[in-house]
């Protein structure tokens, strides 16, 4: 058997995909089944399975072993390790935990990624891995002890992402915060041999890291660092949306095209060095290549996506020295097994999920489009066949990932072809100018790593230019987070299957399959968004979008936005921005910020740095948001501070609706009217007692008011508050339609 692997892996991933989204007592039933699909193919007669089922008894019996052993696995570690853990969130806890990575996030705040080893100094049968954050340093190094006072939490499902599949698939069961202030005893430990080699990689990476900040301006030594080392927290944040909107994002995580670039960079030194020994220049070549791609998965912070790659450039290398030529299909299936073997929750990483996918449609698609494309053109010089071949990969790469887009994004870039072809041809030089100079910024003469990295400096400009300039285009993406769009698919598809099934009766040829197919698809889209347009001519859409600790309101009508932001918050811009790109909205026509004396504004900077703003509403009060935004303004952007001239403004695409501000005790409440009707309310202490909103949105502060109209509160940030106020009693996070009596 040839592909034994592609069994093994693809039932191994496509049962821990599965897996991920039981409970345990569903992940039971699912063991039961397989074991007894296993037994049962165990126990008959392997001629019996030819003739009925017309597959090998070996070949189910991979199939069947590695989807029982995958399920299993999911189960222990469900109930042995992550159970036990979670029934800790809501507590506090005297831990002791050992650090085992350290993160610096922007305002001098630090998250620690610590095994914990002890709770209340009763010692742990299971260990898990937590992350607790910190306003402080606790002056800890990697592998040493810390004990502390933690309060544990259970992530939180939001608005803005997954929480508790994301951390799952980063191996972290709970997040904590740490009391840093009642006191920390940190311990130096000696540790092991391999903790101590792991450590000092850690510092050298760092050290890495400081000598690239030291030559390269800071948009650009991000971009580089991302790409070499694996640090993405510098890159900011405007920067980092032009690449989500352009769709090459995934050029800024470690993946197979980086692996690629260095280890052909590796074998072609190591050629030159073992140019001289007269047997086996290849083996010894090879062994080189093996050791340099795991240092650099080591040093790039061991990223499931490059782990991926790696184990595939591992077993490509170890196939010469064992004179067998590897099998791309088989090697990729082969990484994905290896990696959910040693970790069943990087299914859950979309990282990992892009680059597996990205990789098996490159396999599968990439050469059958380009011999196709070739045929068609008539064309066959080699340059103008590199050219297709390249085309052809894009698209390949882009077609495997249109569902995870859809399923994860709720959008999808119309122009990540093109922009995956340009980013693809720039960002070959840049990898392949950047790694030997990064490595060699620990050696090389400051004269020399200064002229260096200037042309890198160079060609990393070009290349963020390159994703502003496409993210700026007129429609970079399509949004799908609608009903009327999700009608569409299932339409499409269920159509689509049936129209597949009757074709060997209509008699359709290959060809005119794959054309009807497409005309479907264009034809359920646009009844889709014909449908949507109509819908929301003429009415009032109000989404609450949050993080899970706070919401910012955003009211859309006729295409026009609105955004309301009670204060500003970590990430409330990230989920923001990702809710308009799931809308399909590229542009905010007014923003509103409520809150009276809030100092720091560096979230509300990064979103009007995003997405453009035409109209910013602040309290007058506030002379921190008056200089922050003056100087951050565009070009574009208006400001207007509210105070008691300031009391109507008209919004929307014919001025439909209206918002009132009222401005008691330095305090700014609003009310929007839709056609006459009082529609929403945000609430002071005062003005919130006698509304009749038909919806109320209330901070976490204003919790006695909530109490007796629980039936339509809307409650922005439960804060201290979540557990005294159930969650049956508020509406977050929550959407409403309002429509016009005319329509």
């Amino acid at each position: 058997m040839k592909r034994f692997f592609c069994l093994i892996g693809g039932g191994s991933l496509v049962t821990a995909f599965c897996c991920s989204y039981l409970t345990a007592a569903q992940l039971i039933g699912l063991i039961c089944v397989l074991a007894f699909l296993f037994l049962l193919a165990c126990l008959l007669r392997s001629h019996w399975i030819k003739a009925r089922l017309s597959i090998s008894k070996s070949v189910l019996l991979l199939f069947l072993g590695s989807t029982v052993l995958i399920s299993g696995l999911f189960f222990a570690k469900e109930v042995f390790s992550y159970l036990p853990a979670s029934a800790l969130a809501g507590t506090e806890q005297i831990v002791t935990a050992r650090v085992t990575d350290i993160g610096l996030r922007p305002g001098g705040r630090y998250t620690y990624a610590m095994k914990a080893e002890q709770i209340s100094e009763e010692a742990l049968p299971f260990p898990f891995t937590f992350y607790c954050y910190s306003s402080k340093s606790l002056f800890a190094e990697l592998g040493d002890s810390v004990t502390l006072e933690v309060t544990f939490f259970e992530p939180t499902e939001n608005d803005f992402f997954h929480s508790q599949r994301y951390y799952k698939g980063e191996n972290i069961y709970l997040t904590g915060y740490a009391d840093s202030y009642t006191g920390v005893k940190t311990i130096q430990q000696e540790t092991d041999f391999i903790t101590r080699c792991l450590s000092q990689l850690n510092k050298f990476r760092h050290s890495l890291y400081e000598n690239i900040n030291e030559f390269l301006p800071t948009k650009t030594a991000s971009v580089l660092g991302a790409m070499i080392l694996g640090f993405r927290e510098d890159i900011p944040y405007s920067l980092e949306q032009d690449y989500i909107d352009s769709g090459i994002i995934h050029l800024l995580a470690i993946s197979g095209m980086h692996v690629l670039i260095l280890a052909l960079f590796a074998e072609k030194l190591f050629h030159l060095l073992f140019r001289r020994i007269p047997v086996r220049q290849e083996a010894f070549s090879a062994i080189g290549v093996i050791i340099v791609v795991i240092l650099f998965l080591f040093l790039s912070g061991m990223q499931v996506s490059a782990l991926r790659s790696g184990i595939m450039m591992i077993v490509l290398q170890a196939g010469k020295l064992f004179y067998r030529k590897a099998d791309s299909l088989n090697s990729l299936f082969l990484s994905g097994f290896v990696i959910v073997l040693q970790n069943v929750y990087a299914i859950m990483d979309i990282g990992f999920l892009m680059s597996f996918f990205s990789s098996l449609g490159i396999i599968v698609l990439s050469k059958p489009m380009t011999d196709f494309m070739m045929k068609k053109l008539g064309f066959y010089s080699l340059a103008f066949r590199q050219f297709v071949e390249s085309v052809c990969i894009s698209l390949s790469a882009t077609v495997f990932l249109l569902p995870i887009f859809i399923s994860s994004f709720r959008s999808f870039s119309l122009i990540a072809p093109a922009t995956n072809l340009v980013g693809g041809v720039l960002v070959t030089p840049v990898l392949a100018l950047g790694f030997p100079i990064v490595l060699g910024s620990a050696f090389l003469p400051q004269e020399i790593l200064s002229l260096l990295f200037d042309l890198e400096g160079f060609l990393l400009t070009l290349l963020n230019e390159t994703a502003s300039a496409f993210a700026e285009l007129p429609l970079p993406s399509i949004g799908f987070d609608y009903r009327e769009i999700d009608l569409a698919w299932i339409f499409f598809f269920l159509t689509g299957t049936i129209l597949f099934l009757l074709g060997k009766y209509l008699r359709f040829s290959r060809q005119k399959s794959a054309l009807f197919l497409f005309l479907l698809l264009i034809f359920s889209l646009s009844s889709g968004y014909l449908s949507l347009y109509r819908n929301e001519k003429n009415s009032l859409e109000v989404y609450f979008v949050g993080d899970g600790t706070t919401a910012n309101c955003i009211l859309k009508s006729r295409g026009q936005v609105t955004v309301i932001s009670p204060n500003d918050d970590d990430y409330i811009d990230e989920a923001t921005c990702s809710f308009l790109r799931k809308k399909g909205l590229r542009r905010v026509d007014n923003l509103i910020l409520l809150y009276p004396s809030f100092r720091a504004y560096q979230d509300t900077v990064n979103f009007i740095e995003t997405v453009p703003v035409t109209n910013i509403f602040y309290p007058e009060s506030n002379l921190n948001a008056e200089f922050t935004l003056t100087r951050y303004q565009k070009e574009e952007t208006n400001l207007f501070p509210i105070n008691d001239d300031l009391q109507e403004v008209r919004c929307g695409k014919d001025e439909n609706f209206s918002i009132v501000f009222d401005i008691i005790s330095g305090a700014v409440s609003l009310t929007v009217f839709f056609e006459e009707n009082e529609l929403l309310f945000f609430g002071t202490a005062n003005a919130s007692r006698d509304s009749e909103a038909v919806i109320r949105c209330l901070r976490g502060s204003d919790f006695s008011k909530a109490s007796d109209q629980t039936e339509n509160t809307v409650l922005l940030n439960p804060g201290k508050y979540a557990e005294e106020f159930e969650k049956a009693a508020y509406l977050h996070p929550v959407s409403f339609t309002f429509r016009s009596q005319n329509h």
